[in-house]
């Protein structure tokens, strides 16, 4: 058994991931193929080039090709999809195990039966994502960090901002004494603020 492992310490989206595993096998044709016959005309894959950051990669687009059936779709439906798709035993029964995992994880986030869990992108078309960010910093009481996680929806195939999530602490804002113009200058010197570090800004 060979394993992969990824260091996404940023994050990796599911075109990201595809596009580096053509990369790493090189076989485009079959994965065209074999997702065809799941795609039963719906959508279509693309492969090109790009540079990004001064790193060159292949990117994989997939295109819609049939904007039906917009709604989102639960384990029972997906997992029909697998099995009716033609895929070879190991990779059908792989996918199946995937999604159920999926399912049950998202299930216990959301707090509801596995039945009720749907999922936006399985297959239809996606209409809501989400871009979620760190930003960390250091001061003197030690290292902080913020998360936020920022909701978006297509709309006439457009993607709209519609709302922020933070997971983490609120900003930081600092508690340090603000000095004014006139008050003596914190270096010590004797002189006004203005006069002496403030003038030197």
């Amino acid at each position: 058994m060979r394993t992969l492992y990824f260091d996404a310490f940023s994050g990796a989206s599911g075109d990201m991931i595809l596009g580096a595993l053509v990369d790493l096998s090189g076989d485009f044709t079959g994965l065209s193929r074999g997702l065809a016959r799941l795609a039963r005309g719906r959508f279509t894959l693309r492969r090109r080039r790009v540079v990004s950051s001064s790193l060159a990669a292949t990117k994989i687009d997939v295109r819609i090709t049939a904007r039906r059936d917009l709604d989102e779709r639960n384990f029972r439906e997906i997992a029909a999809i697998v099995r009716r798709g033609g895929l070879p035993p190991a990779v059908r029964d792989l996918a199946l195990e995937i999604f159920r995992r999926l399912c049950e994880a998202e299930a216990r986030a959301h707090g509801v039966s596995f039945e009720r869990v749907h999922l936006h992108e399985a297959g239809k078309t996606p209409d809501v994502a989400f871009v979620e960010f760190s930003a960390f910093f250091l001061d003197d009481t030690g290292e902080h960090a913020i998360q936020e996680r920022s909701e978006f929806r297509r709309s006439n195939g457009a993607w709209l901002y519609t709302r922020a999530v933070r997971n983490g602490p609120a900003p930081f804002k600092s508690a340090a004494v603000k000095v004014g113009r006139n008050d003596p200058c914190p270096c010590g010197s004797g002189k006004k603020f203005k006069q002496c570090c403030l003038a030197k800004t």
